[in-house]
């Protein structure tokens, strides 16, 4: 049975500082190997603020610089490589010398710590950025959308602000009394020819449909008079009269008559039905005999036409009731 180790004092120390490590504020003179545990837990900008007491933690600690890109920028995640490595060397000398100037007179202490951490990647055969850097430029370009979109919108609400001005009712003192624009003083706009052309043609339009224009309701209807004789108003629609008054005005113009298609007389008279009808007096009237109307009135080729002849309708079919038997089942 394998026998449990008890934690040493260095044990102990990493434990309590991680345990308050938002109250770690100088780790100078430090070694990073050490401290690895308790900067793995922090944040970059305690990071930024431990490394400033300990410049060398610069070159050693670009695997946690490299955790925190992926922890904040998880879609710009991506090793960028340069085929010289000055651009490497001027990055940390710079952060160095703004750190602590004093650490580059000793020439073997920066030339072992930059051999560690300057190197060539074996497949690809260029150097690395360092994480430090690439975590630095996305949080400039994230801080530059920032203001950007915060400008944008200062931008938008100051227009908002501008029209809610304009539509602002204002309370005034004394009323304003404005003169109302007459069509004399208001400028008339620029009309092509064309326009005014069709414009004009517009108005002759309308005065033509508006003045006349064909209206069937103002149209007079001219009849033709009827070759019928006037009725007397004593009984109009009395046979006996149509009759007597046909004789008369056939025994007056008996000498003026010379051709055969003189107009014939109507007798009006009501059918069996009740309906009022009108036929033709071809037939001689009662108290005249044939002899006087063959010499007077000579027949004419015409046929009589069954026109105004009463028409007699059949009598409606019977029908017979239907007769239903009840047979028991």
């Amino acid at each position: 049975m394998k026998k449990r180790e008890l934690p040493t004092l260095q044990d102990y120390c990493v434990l309590t500082l991680m345990r308050n490590r938002l109250l770690l504020e100088d780790v100078a003179h430090m070694p990073y190997r050490l401290i690895r545990p308790v900067l793995a837990r922090l944040k970059a900008d305690q990071l930024i603020r431990l490394e400033k007491t300990n410049a060398m933690l610069i070159l050693a600690d670009d695997e946690i610089w490299y955790e925190l890109l992926k922890k904040d920028f998880p879609l710009n995640v991506h090793t960028q490589y340069v085929q010289r490595k000055n651009q490497v060397y001027e990055y940390y000398l710079n952060c160095i010398k703004d750190i602590e100037a004093d650490l580059l007179e000793d020439r073997d202490l920066i030339k072992n710590h930059f051999h560690e951490a300057v190197k060539k990647d074996p497949v690809v055969f260029k150097y690395r950025l360092p994480s430090r850097l690439l975590y630095q430029q996305h949080q400039r370009e994230m801080h530059k959308k920032q203001e950007l979109s915060a400008e944008r919108l200062r931008e938008s609400v100051r227009q908002l602000q501008e029209e809610k001005e304009k539509s602002l009712i204002t309370w005034l003192e004394e009323p304003l009394y404005a003169e109302r624009a007459t069509a004399r003083s208001r400028p008339r706009p620029q009309r092509s020819h064309l326009y005014l052309k069709s414009y004009r043609e517009h108005l002759k339009r309308r005065e033509h449909f508006k003045s006349g224009g064909y209206d069937p309701t103002q149209r007079k209807v001219v009849r033709p008079a009827s070759p019928a004789s006037p009725v007397s108003p004593e009984s109009p629609s009395s046979p006996t009269t149509m009759l007597s008054a046909g004789s008369a005005a056939s025994g007056n113009q008996s000498t003026a008559r010379s051709d055969e298609g003189s107009p014939t007389e109507i007798i009006s008279g009501t059918s069996p039905h009740g309906v009022p009808q009108q036929k033709r007096a071809n037939s001689p009237p009662q108290g005249i005999d044939d002899s006087q109307q063959t010499t007077e009135n000579p027949p004419t080729s015409r046929k009589r036409s069954n026109l105004f002849m009463p028409r007699t309708l059949p009598p409606p079919p019977s029908k017979k009731p239907k007769i239903y038997i009840h047979r028991p089942r």
